[in-house]
């Protein structure tokens, strides 16, 4: 049984509340993890995010960061707004991320830039790709970088997701924008360098995860060995509020529906079921890929999942979206409590051999 608050367990060092604010999206991106479409009215309110800022002020460690991110954040309009200047009242860091269709003109960027500016926005994300210009056209995102870089927000990046075929690359923005941006690179423990520069880009391949799950590309394999050995330690430092207010532990995929990562419409320090719990908790110490090879050997399921994976966001959704998964590691659950008690000397929170996790 598991013998502390599952918030305290599983979130110990949160440092980012994700708001997905909503599903909809002007974009059919067909890499979407979220799957959004311009139809689909879930969204978020201006009480529910002010509540749920409230609970992660009162838990984040040092100065918290709150992102407003996927569909498009920018549809929410005056909620938007109004978000992001309760946050930066309690002395949270604020991120958007947006794919820039409203930047029509440097007049347009310029007028919704100095709305946000106003109430305390920090940094800007812009999703932009080979994908996304099927819909929104490059000179937005110009218009958009070219304005918001004077106007002293402490980061501008732009996140570009591609394969061997794409375009639309970090040295072809450059040259578009006329500007040596730096790049950003990820880090082998999936942290990102302590301090972004003012600007920059990101460069990450395709996930094959929600729309995108078959898509054809042409990327390099990632060494399997090495990515199913790896753990993952984003998971646990992020809470995620779906548009219906669902909370999950990760980013990384679309939980919401999902019987491993959507942990339901539950307060930020609300207990979480006992097996979602300790699988979550391998996941942040051992990795999903630990999973997975216990699926394949102790769980008899010899062929569960992909012959090779880009990320590790594509066994977690592998495993998320699988009921006999859930079987499976229901099952398995002594022998994976007792794993994570060796790997991380979790004395005071696993007791006994997890006899008592049941899904």
């Amino acid at each position: 049984m598991i013998s502390e608050s599952s918030q305290h367990v599983l979130f110990r060092r949160p440092r980012m509340l994700t708001f997905i604010t909503t599903y909809r999206c002007g974009a059919v991106c067909d890499h979407c993890l979220m799957s959004c479409t311009p139809n689909n009215s879930d969204r978020l309110t201006l009480p529910q995010m002010r509540q749920f800022i409230d609970s992660f002020a009162e838990v984040c460690v040092g100065s918290g960061v709150v992102v407003f991110t996927s569909g498009e954040c920018t549809l929410l309009g005056e909620d938007l707004l109004e978000a992001i200047a309760y946050a930066n009242s309690l002395g949270l860091f604020t991120r958007i991320v947006t794919n820039a269709w409203w930047a029509k003109s440097e007049r347009d960027a310029e007028t919704l830039l100095n709305e946000l500016k106003s109430c305390g926005l920090d940094e800007i994300n812009i999703s932009c790709d080979d994908f996304h210009a099927e819909y929104i056209p490059l000179e937005n995102v110009r218009n958009l970088w070219n304005s918001a870089k004077t106007m002293g927000f402490q980061t501008l990046g732009i996140a570009v997701c591609r394969d061997n075929n794409s375009t639309i690359s970090p040295a072809y923005l450059c040259k578009y924008l006329n500007e040596d941006i730096p790049l950003l690179h990820q880090l082998d423990d999936n942290t990102q360098t302590p301090r972004a520069p003012a600007r920059f880009i990101t460069d990450s391949g395709i996930t094959r995860i929600g729309r995108a799950r078959n898509l054809s590309l042409n990327q390099n394999a990632r060494p399997q060995a090495r990515l199913l050995a790896s753990h993952c330690s984003d998971c646990g430092q992020d809470f995620v509020i779906s548009p219906n207010c669902h909370l999950s532990p990760c980013c990384g995929i679309n939980a919401e529906g999902t019987w491993l990562f959507d942990l339901g419409k539950i307060n930020l320090t609300d207990d979480i079921n006992e097996l979602q719990l300790l699988l979550l908790n391998y996941i942040q110490y051992i990795g999903p890929g630990g999973l997975l090879k216990h699926l394949r050997t102790s769980g008899g399921l010899s062929s569960f999942g992909r012959s090779s994976y880009l990320s590790q966001c594509e066994i977690c959704e592998d495993i998320a979206l699988s009921k006999e998964a859930q079987t499976c590691l229901a099952k398995l659950a002594p022998k994976l409590a007792a794993d994570l008690i060796v790997e991380t000397k979790f004395e005071t929170t696993f007791i006994g051999n997890g006899s008592d996790i049941h899904d």
